[in-house]
């Protein structure tokens, strides 16, 4: 018996000391390691999401007076704290985003389409305030940028599907409303579009709040079946193009909206297709409108059109758009002058997207540019941002080529199909200009944000884009200031070794003054 005692009291014992060793073991070798992936908490993103689009629901929390301080305090989530509310932090973190994306990029769709549905309902009382829409704008601007930023890195770590024709392929290039099993365009469907190009981007972003989208054009579908799109363009004024054609074009962006009233919307669609044949039967160009003079029908942008062919088929009983955009921000400003705008306000594009009397239906993006697409918008915000609080403007230097052009050869015909002749030279150096200027700061921010991408996957979020561009404009800042001080102690130098690097920035665009570019923004 002695013997059994002692026999159980070493197992006992053994038993208790690899106990105690195995996890002073397993201690010391988790100290410093990652820990084991699993998926079984939530990311802070997403109960966020959860709760957002709960509180939205609430009459009681969301409605037409709280609207804007309820966005403002519980959406900043997507808005003010950027990248650091949906950047995983461990390795467990990323393994549920990778497994999470597809639902969240779903549910963040959804949030859209509910923050809209509840607009009408606002709408219904009456006008909603300015301050509701504008922040309703902005909600849908940056819960946009998070949905491509988050299905960029779910197409680089599965390689799904891309495709490159607008309106094709499945989630997450394509999102459809659940109100709509299936996306099928019907006669006066809106065609929302941002165009992979500069001054696509500076059409989107020169009204007060900015705006993601440049261009509108309207759907027609003939006896036939046959289906066709009717838009103003820039060059050559009021078209009416078959859809197949259409959509061979470069498109970052594409929204489908449909008008509630499917009556009216055939009947927008149908009159204006035979207004425009009219036109042409006769010989007649509707030109396009550079001024955004909706007082002035004999010549129309592409989203006056639009308005035009509604408010003919309701006999002036519906007027879009519900909420206009304006332009106050930048009224008396050398580039909006030049751009022969005088409105205060005007029918943006991107106006549709906030209009109550529209849904949504499907939005289509090509995600392998929409990367680029986010950093062409930060900087045009940057620079108009620029150009109303620290009183920059555009130099146009290296754009005489464009004068001697216009004093010599447009008057011999040359470049006539290219340049129509209701368009200003004033517009036409603005826009180069504005390129210009766009397109150094993309040669000089863009590496260093593709490098970043290179370490972090979702390093390409809106804000962290708009400061790296901000810091730019304040390194040649301090290029423009040493450059002029050294100009003034050296006003002979016929190329000196000596002399500091040139402030290409500030050479295109630039203050009054040297020293306005350092120092706070004008209030």
């Amino acid at each position: 018996l002695d013997g059994t005692k002692r026999i159980l009291c070493r197992s006992v014992y053994l038993f208790v000391w690899w106990t105690w060793a195995l996890t002073i073991l397993s201690l010391c070798s988790g100290i410093g390691a990652e820990p084991l992936p699993h998926t079984a908490a939530k990311l802070e993103f997403e109960r966020d999401l959860a709760r957002v689009q709960a509180d939205i629901q609430n009459e009681t929390l969301f409605n037409r007076e709280t609207c804007a301080e309820y966005i403002r305090r519980n959406a900043d989530f997507l808005i003010e704290r950027g990248a650091e509310s949906y950047r995983p932090r461990t390795a467990a973190d990323w393994q549920r985003l990778r497994e999470q994306a597809p639902r969240l990029l779903r549910e963040m769709f959804n949030l859209r389409v509910s923050l809209a549905d509840r607009l009408r309902t606002f709408h219904r009382d009456g006008a909603v305030n300015e301050a509701c829409i504008a922040t309703i704008r902005r909600a849908f601007r940056y819960s946009r940028f998070v949905e491509e930023l988050i299905a960029e890195f779910l197409v680089s770590e599965r390689l799904q599907d891309l495709p490159a024709t607008p309106l094709q392929g499945s989630a997450p290039s394509l999102m459809l409303n659940p109100a709509f099993p299936a996306l099928d365009l019907r006669s006066g469907d809106l065609l929302l579009v941002r165009s992979p190009s500069f001054v696509s981007a500076a059409i989107a972003r020169i009204g007060d709040e900015d705006g993601q989208f440049s261009h509108l054009g309207m759907v027609y579908v003939a006896d036939d079946g046959s289906k066709y799109v009717m838009e103003s363009l820039i060059e050559s004024g009021v078209v009416i193009v078959p859809l197949d054609e259409w959509l061979t074009q470069e498109r970052d962006r594409l929204l489908v909206l449909r008008h509630r009233d499917s009556r009216l919307a055939e009947k927008a669609s149908g009159d204006l297709h035979d207004w425009i044949e009219d036109h042409q039967s006769a010989g007649e160009t509707i030109p396009y409108d550079y001024e955004m003079d909706l007082s002035d029908q004999s010549k129309m942008f592409c989203a006056e059109l639009v308005g035009f062919a509604y408010e003919r088929a309701s006999l002036g009983e519906l007027r879009l758009p519900a909420y206009s955009t304006s332009l106050e921000a930048l009224q008396g400003h050398p580039f909006l002058n030049h751009l022969g705008i005088r409105s205060r306000t005007t029918f943006a594009p991107g106006d549709v997207e906030v209009d109550p009397r529209l849904q949504l239906v499907a939005e289509w993006r090509d995600l392998r540019n929409t990367a680029k697409s986010r950093i062409q918008d930060a900087i045009l915000t940057s620079i108009l941002d620029w150009m109303v609080s620290r009183d920059y403007q555009l130099t146009h230097h290296g754009l005489l080529w464009m004068d001697a052009y216009w004093t010599l050869l447009r008057p011999l015909g040359v470049g006539k199909k290219s340049l129509p002749a209701n368009i200003k030279i004033s517009f036409v150096k603005s826009m180069l200009g504005m390129r210009s200027v766009a397109d150094l700061i993309f040669r000089r921010v863009e590496p260093p944000l593709r490098e970043e991408l290179q370490q972090d996957p979702l390093a390409l979020d809106y804000k962290s884009i708009l400061a790296a561009v901000e810091a730019y404009r304040v390194f040649d800042c301090e290029r423009l200031i040493a450059y002029e001080s050294w100009l003034r102690e050296n006003p002979v130098h016929f190329g000196r070794r000596d002399e500091p690097a040139f402030p290409e920035l500030h050479y295109l665009i630039a203050p009054p003054a040297a020293e306005d570019c350092r120092g706070e923004p004008l209030p």
